[in-house]
């Protein structure tokens, strides 16, 4: 029975050569010696373009299927690339959404020869209240192909005609280009159509192939009709040469348009990947549009290792592309070559939406020697804010990266601009000094400036060391910038060696200068521990010890 043997075959389907047939209308000679057609003989198509015109062709046969082990075959050819179409008609028999018919399209990949291989390209089912059913087109290369109709999951036997039509172009995928090896060239700045080819044993996966010879952005749009329903129908992702996601999206059968936004790229090959979720018939839309580059960030650097170089007083600009699973990151490589009092700004481009949630995550990040990263800063910039600064911070030499990720999983494509400024005329604190074993050393009379900048809820804290030669009187002077709000925000503490609170002082946000008096000191060693109060403050603060 012809209906089991397909279920049972693979993608590919074996058979044997039984009878001699010539394509009289094309004057090709077809060797279709098939056991598959024991049963009842393929009907030859003429699809000669001298009958049906330079445009292509349509042809129509009739046929019947009289008991559930019936079938029809019609076998024909096609010499061009193009987009070929297959209509089912039969009379409206009854009200019902029963599975009539199964109607299925076949690559003949060797037709000279005696053993032949059938590869599915997709098929659709007819119900018996369908008039009409298609799948929509299917992208073909020249060569033999072969349409059977069999009975569907519940038998209807009658009448029915099938309509091929096909039409030379150059903009449908060829339904060959299920791997990336076998992937269809993409012209740049071009739309490309492409189906969902449903098949027995496999989901379609579509691949497109495009080179990029210079530095260019690229906009990866995907469009197809609005099908009003909530389901995924595809994932579609952007991929390096070697395989790497570079950005993805899940468009569902609601989605009538999506695109990545504009991502960077290096010159080099690329590849579009579109993997079918749901069968479906639905005709889908692919374009990448290119043009010279407006932003400096490229991609892939999603790690440490493949971050740009990102010089001091210049500004970068990026966007992070989407992704169906996971996050873009953005790492970008900054080197000091000496102790320096960094800032960091942050801007970007304001959500139309005016949303006050989400948004980007701005971190700085220490490589230390066994391999890891810490975290030293981590800030928080919302959609419709207007970006965020990591205030002045003492660093000292060597290697950090910057780090630019989603703070949710809700996605902007918002461009945003980062740049960084070092200061080497001021003293200042030098991180991380969390803990009295790492406290900065500091002289009596000098201004120090420092901050607290927290991670989460690894609230920062700061301390300073200083010697005392002889028994003396101090006053430790603490300042900060004036506001109008009177919250507490700092305390600081002077303590001994041993953690003895010595004296302690409390300063608001609306206070510009608080001091501890007068404190006499023995001979030794004291700190100074700055840290948060009720309410913290990331501005910056400086004091002073006087004796």
């Amino acid at each position: 029975m012809l209906k089991r043997k397909m279920k049972k075959s693979t993608s590919i389907i074996m058979v044997v050569v039984l009878i001699l047939t010539m394509l009289t209308a094309t004057g090709i000679a077809l060797e279709v010696k098939d056991s598959l057609f024991n049963m009842n003989p393929p009907t030859y198509l003429n699809t000669s373009y001298s009958n049906s015109g330079m445009n292509g062709f349509s042809v129509t046969a009739k046929g019947s299927l009289e008991t559930e082990d019936d079938y029809e075959a019609y076998i024909f050819s096609v010499e061009d690339n193009g987009a070929l179409s297959v209509n089912f008609n039969h009379e409206d028999v009854k009200e019902s959404l029963m599975e009539g018919w199964k109607i299925s399209l076949y690559y003949i990949q060797n037709p000279d020869e005696d053993l032949y291989d059938y590869k599915q390209l997709t098929y659709f089912d007819a119900f018996w209240s369908d008039v009409t059913a298609s799948w929509g087109e299917t992208g073909v290369r020249p060569g033999t192909y072969c349409v059977i109709v069999e009975p569907g999951q519940f038998f209807l036997p009658g009448d029915f005609e099938v309509n091929v039509s096909f039409s030379p172009t150059e903009s449908y995928e060829k339904e060959f280009n299920d791997t990336i090896e076998t992937a269809d060239n993409l012209r740049l700045n071009r739309t490309i159509y492409g189906s969902s080819g449903q098949r027995d044993d496999d989901a379609d996966i579509d691949y497109f192939k495009f080179n990029i010879t210079e530095d260019t952005y690229v906009n990866m749009i995907f469009e197809h009709t609005d099908d009003k329903l909530p389901q995924v129908g595809w994932i579609v992702r952007l991929l390096t040469a070697d395989g790497q996601e570079i950005s993805s999206f899940a468009s569902k059968y609601q989605d009538p348009l999506l695109e990545t936004g504009k991502i960077n790229l290096r010159p080099g090959t690329y590849y579009v990947c579109i993997e079918t979720q749901v069968q479906t018939g639905i005709t889908y839309r692919l374009s990448v549009e290119t043009g010279i580059s407006e932003t400096t960030e490229f991609e892939l650097n999603d790690t440490p290792q493949t971050a740009e170089v990102f010089p001091e007083n210049t500004i970068v600009s990026g966007s992070l592309a989407p992704r169906v699973l996971g996050l873009d990151k953005d790492y970008f490589k900054i080197t000091l070559t000496k102790e320096s009092y960094i800032t960091i700004s942050f801007t970007h481009e304001l959500e139309e939406d005016n949303k006050d949630y989400n948004g980007w995550n701005i971190r700085l990040i220490r490589p230390e020697s066994d391999g890891t990263y810490t975290e030293i800063v981590k800030r928080v910039s919302k959609w419709n804010d207007e970006g965020v600064n990591i205030t002045g911070m003492g660093l000292p030499a060597g290697e950090y990266y910057i780090l630019v990720d989603a703070d949710s999983m809700q996605y902007t494509s918002l461009g945003y601009e980062l740049s960084y400024i070092c200061q080497n005329d001021i003293l200042y604190e030098r991180e991380s000094n969390d803990t009295m074993e790492t406290a900065n050393k500091v002289d009596v009379r000098n201004v120090y400036y420092g901050t607290l900048i927290s991670t989460d809820m690894n609230f920062d804290r700061d301390y300073y060391k200083f010697e005392v030669a002889n028994d003396t009187n101090i006053a430790f002077q603490f300042y900060h910038d004036y506001t109008s709000d009177s919250s507490l925000a700092w305390v600081a503490t002077i303590i001994d060696e041993n953690g003895k609170e010595i004296k302690q002082i409390e300063s608001a946000k609306n206070d510009f200068v608080v001091s501890t008096g007068v404190i006499g000191l023995k001979k030794g060693t004291y700190y100074i521990l700055i840290e948060n109060d009720l309410y913290t403050s990331e501005d910056t603060y400086w004091f002073k010890i006087i004796n």
